[in-house]
């Protein structure tokens, strides 16, 4: 987990690490920045309560990017080290695109974490991009997983809450994955699904669309069904007319092998 906190801010330092707590352990955590100063001397206590080794730079020059500078040359560094399965990049600065890409060209998962004005370039070359600047008392809900940009309702409702975008954008996203996966008319896990539209756009989620699961989301595309299997579900795209005809009603009518014509009274 590698910190610009000259940039970031630590405002929601919690939502933050709950945010990485899902992936994984960070094993390395740095912070760079001069920590005597201006955005990154907010971080002196955050920096003691969750273990983060500070990286002090002091600005040589006004103007100049020592802090962002010293990030890449640690990210290069851990990265020829090896050992490491994903980098944390937590900043908002664009400057830090080539270094995501960079490093998932050396088949890495990076996973960026910052506010909502994030520039779409660095959102895109990170495996994930995850807002973590939405107000805590939106974001910690009872019984509501925090999401960037929570509406105050807990649960979106088309009355209530406008949908930022519309289903008809998610459709074209979930017949894209549908189609990358060569899935057809095959049922596939909603996590697969999940999992290939964050790859091919980083900021996808379901509360985007005015839905609070996937699954909810889905149900709301027309073209798409769903079935529940086990803890989990499954998606495909609708079988209807002559091919749900012959889907079903085909094969019950195929003779068995070595036997005659199956005849039907």
């Amino acid at each position: 987990m590698l910190i610009d906190a000259d940039n970031a801010s630590t405002k929601s330092n919690d939502r933050l690490f709950e945010e990485i707590a899902k992936l994984g352990t960070a094993t390395v955590r740095r912070a760079y920045g001069d920590f005597s100063k201006g955005q990154a001397k907010s971080w002196e206590s955050a920096l003691i309560t969750h273990a983060i080794v500070p990286q002090q730079q002091f600005a040589n020059v006004p103007g100049k990017n020592a802090t962002d500078f010293a990030l890449v040359i640690d990210a290069m560094d851990l990265l020829h080290a090896g050992g490491l399965d994903a980098f944390c990049i937590v900043s908002s600065d664009s400057d830090f695109t080539r270094l995501a890409t960079r490093i998932r060209e050396h088949g890495l998962e990076v996973f960026g974490f910052g506010r909502a004005d994030t520039a779409e370039s660095f959102r895109r070359a990170c495996q994930e991009f995850v807002e973590i600047d939405a107000p805590v008392k939106e974001a910690a809900v009872k019984g509501v997983t925090p999401v960037a940009k929570a509406a105050k309702t807990p649960v979106p409702s088309s009355k209530t809450t406008a949908a930022k975008a519309s289903v008809a954008d998610a459709e074209r996203l979930l017949l894209r994955v549908l189609g990358e996966l060569g899935a057809g008319g095959s049922w596939v896990a909603i996590e697969t699904i999940h999992h290939r539209a964050l790859k091919l756009d980083p900021s996808f989620k379901a509360a985007t669309y005015g839905s609070k699961k996937l699954r909810d989301l889905i149900a709301r595309v027309d073209c798409l069904e769903c079935k529940d299997e086990g803890t989990s579900a499954k998606v495909r795209m609708k079988v209807t007319g002559a091919r749900a005809a012959t889907a079903t009603v085909g094969p019950a009518l195929r003779p068995p092998a070595g036997e005659g014509a199956l005849a039907i009274s």
